[in-house]
């Protein structure tokens, strides 16, 4: 039988740990609240104060385990296994089986201890580290037409903006509905590929990275919750796709 709870670490390196293949049984996981950080500055009239900024912190996530081996040397090594799974130099993801179809990355940070039930009874918990604190989606790839691009998260999505040209053009402008936008101002021909990554502000003319084409007054956008309406000027010289994963909190 399988724990409701179950999920699978996969790190950098594609390599994966399934915790119900290694024996684990999931008796909690916990994921925090957000930790919002406020700034505010008191109003120097009247009552109150201002809010200047809010942002998200780092995240906490509890887990429980129980487990059973064999015999004692198998608990001891299966103890040395869940301290290698756990301790990693970069985040690893986390896949949950009840949301095969969300991620989130986490690292262990401080020490932790597995306690002896029996000589060959285990249990232990261990709390994780959300850097980033939201939880993500699978990638998603969108053609741009004649409809709304619809983010299903609830938290503003960043895009990469791929784009094909068939015919020549001068520039490139995509603009959101909210009066936001990307413009790129180079001599485009037929058949080649600009790639604008807004999450790192990055510009790629034919895979090679051309950053001063990137005009300086631009405003990016991101893809907010529900639907976003984008419009490319000019509208027929290029085949548009948005890329993105929905992010909820």
């Amino acid at each position: 039988m399988k724990s409701k709870l179950n999920f699978l670490i996969e790190y950098v390196n594609g390599e994966i740990f399934d915790m119900h293949n290694l024996g684990l049984w999931v008796s909690s996981f916990h994921i925090f609240s957000p930790d919002a950080e406020r700034r505010t500055i008191e109003r120097p009239k009247g009552n109150g104060s201002f809010l200047v900024s809010s942002r998200i912190k780092t995240r906490k996530i509890e887990i429980g385990f129980e487990f059973e081996a064999e015999d004692i040397q198998s608990f001891d090594n299966l103890k040395h296994d869940i301290f290698r799974m756990f301790y990693t130099k970069e985040e690893f993801k986390i896949v949950r089986d009840i949301s095969p179809n969300k991620e989130l990355y986490a690292i262990q940070e401080g020490d932790y201890d597995i306690d002896n039930i029996t000589m060959e009874d285990g249990e232990f918990s261990i709390e994780l580290t959300m850097l980033d604190p939201l939880i993500y989606g699978i990638e998603e790839e969108l053609v741009l037409g004649d409809y709304p691009i619809r983010n299903e998260g609830n938290e503003e999505a960043t895009p990469i903006i791929i784009v094909n040209f068939t015919s020549s053009a001068t520039e490139y402008k995509i603009e959101h509905s909210n009066g936001k936008f990307v413009r790129i101002i180079y001599n485009f021909d037929a058949g080649d590929k600009l790639e604008v990554d807004l999450s790192k502000r990055k510009v790629f003319i034919n895979n090679v990275l051309n950053m001063h084409t990137y005009y300086w007054r631009n405003n990016p956008f991101n893809l907010m919750p529900g639907e976003n309406i984008l419009t490319v000027t000019p509208s027929d010289v290029a085949k548009t796709t948005i890329k993105f994963k929905p992010r909820w909190l």
